[in-house]
C-alpha cells in the first residue's frame, strides 16, 4: 500500500498553491466554475454504479444503499454548489456621502480536507463542493480503510476539465500525511471529519498558525419519543437513525430517551421491527439491510461496548454478539447482530459513549417538558 509522507503533502500543497494563483483558474468566470462542478455531478451520474459498487467493497455497506442514497446524495451536492459558483456576492454599506465601502468573497486558499470512512464519496463531496465553488484548491486525504472511490473520483475531476493542481488526493494516515497538511504553512484551512480525539489534535496543531478550522466529530444524539408520539414512525425513524450504514453514522440516533408512558409499546414495536427489517448479510444481496462492519477494529470495538453494557447491567433485549452465523455461510467480513439494551442508566459507558456501531440504547424517561418553558424539565 502506498502511503503519502510529508513530502508528498509538501508537493500537493505546492501544486494547490500554484493552482490557486493561476488565471487557468483564478481568472476563471464564476459561472465557468459552475459548470465545470455540473460537468463533474454529470460525469459522476455517468459512472454511479462503478461509485456505489467501490464503496460497497471498501465500507461494507450494502450496495443498494450506496447505489440509491450515497450516490444521488453525492451528485446534487456538487449540483448544489455549482449553482453558488456565481452567488456569492458582496455588498455596499451605508455610511456616509464621503465613504464609498464595500465587501467583496475571495477565495479562503489551499484548503486541506480529511474525510472519514463511514461516507467516502459523501463526505468528500461535503467537503469540495463548497470550496470549489468559491474558487478554493484542495488537497484532500481519503481514509486509510477506505480510498477507491475518491481515487476515481479524481480521475472525473480530471475528465471534467478542471485545471492542474486544483484538486490533489493523498492516501495515507492520519499520524502522517494528515497531521503535515495540518501543519503546512500554505494551507490555510482545514476541514476535518472523524473522532473528537483527532479533532482536539487538529485544533491544536492548527492553532499555530491560526488556520482557519471546520471540525465534525462524533456524538451520542439522543432521540425523544414522548407520550402522543406517531408510534409507527417514531419506530421507523429510531430504527433507521442507528441501524442503518451498520450503525457507524456521527448523528446515529444511538441514545433513545422514551418516555415511561409509552416505554413498553415502543419497546416491543422497535425490537419487532428490527427483527423484522435488519437482515444481516452480504453486502451485495439486495435483501439485505446491514452488511460487515469496515474492519476488524471496529468489529472488535463495538463487541468491547456489548460487553461493557452487559458488565454494567443493562439487558440486551436482542442480539449482543458477533453474527459467526453470517461466516458459516460463506459471507465474508467482520458482522455484529443488531443490538438493543433496556434497562440503561445514565452513568453507563453505552449511554454517555460512541460506539459507532449497530447499537441502540433504550433509557426510560419519566420526567416530562415543562410546557411553559420547554426547556426547563420541572
Amino acid at each position: 500500500m502506498q502511503c503519502a509522507t510529508a513530502e508528498d503533502v509538501d508537493r500537493a500543497v505546492l501544486a494547490a498553491h500554484k493552482a490557486l494563483k493561476d488565471p487557468s483558474w483564478k481568472r476563471l468566470p464564476a459561472t465557468d466554475r459552475g459548470m465545470l462542478m455540473m460537468k463533474l455531478a454529470d460525469l459522476m451520474a455517468q459512472n454511479k454504479e462503478l461509485l456505489a459498487t467501490i464503496d460497497a467493497w471498501d465500507n461494507g455497506k450494502t450496495y443498494s444503499e450506496a447505489l440509491n442514497t450515497d450516490l444521488p446524495e453525492a451528485i446534487l451536492t456538487i449540483r448544489y454548489y455549482a449553482g453558488w459558483a456565481d452567488k456569492n456576492y458582496g455588498q455596499t454599506i451605508e455610511t456616509t456621502p464621503e465613504k464609498f465601502a464595500y465587501t467583496i468573497r475571495q477565495p479562503i486558499g489551499v484548503i486541506a480536507q480529511i474525510i472519514p470512512w463511514n461516507y467516502p464519496l459523501s463526505m468528500a463531496t461535503w467537503k469540495l463542493g463548497p470550496a470549489l465553488a468559491c474558487g478554493n484548491t484542495v488537497v484532500i486525504k481519503a481514509a486509510e480503510s477506505t480510498p477507491l472511490s475518491i481515487l476515481i473520483l479524481g480521475q472525473l475531476i480530471k475528465e471534467a476539465g478542471f485545471p492542474p493542481g486544483v484538486v490533489n488526493i493523498l492516501n495515507g494516515y492520519g499520524k502522517d500525511a494528515g497531521a503535515a497538511m495540518v501543519q503546512h504553512e500554505l494551507v490555510s484551512k482545514v476541514a476535518f471529519t472523524g473522532s473528537s480525539g483527532t479533532a482536539s489534535q487538529i485544533m491544536k496543531m492548527a492553532s499555530a498558525s491560526l488556520k482557519n478550522i471546520t471540525l465534525e466529530t462524533g456524538g451520542k444524539s439522543p432521540l425523544l419519543v414522548f407520550p402522543d408520539a406517531d408510534m409507527e414512525q417514531a419506530v421507523k425513524w429510531s430504527h433507521m437513525g442507528i441501524m442503518s450504514n451498520q450503525g457507524q453514522i456521527c448523528t446515529a440516533t444511538s441514545r433513545l430517551l422514551v418516555h415511561q408512558d409509552v416505554y413498553d409499546k415502543f419497546v416491543e414495536k422497535f425490537i419487532s421491527t428490527l427483527k423484522a427489517t435488519s437482515k444481516v448479510g452480504n453486502q451485495w444481496d439486495d435483501t439485505t439491510y446491514q452488511g460487515p462492519q469496515v474492519s476488524q477494529a471496529q468489529y472488535d470495538r463495538i463487541l468491547s461496548y456489548i460487553d461493557i453494557g452487559r458488565s454494567e447491567g443493562a439487558t440486551v433485549m436482542v442480539g449482543g454478539a458477533a453474527d459467526d452465523a453470517r461466516v458459516s455461510k460463506g459471507d465474508k467480513g467482520f458482522y455484529v447482530q443488531p443490538t438493543v439494551f433496556t434497562g440503561v442508566k445514565e452513568s453507563m459507558r453505552i449511554y454517555r459513549e460512541e460506539i459507532f456501531g449497530e447499537c441502540s440504547t433504550v433509557f426510560k424517561q419519566a420526567q416530562t417538558v415543562n410546557t411553559d418553558n420547554p426547556c426547563q424539565a420541572p
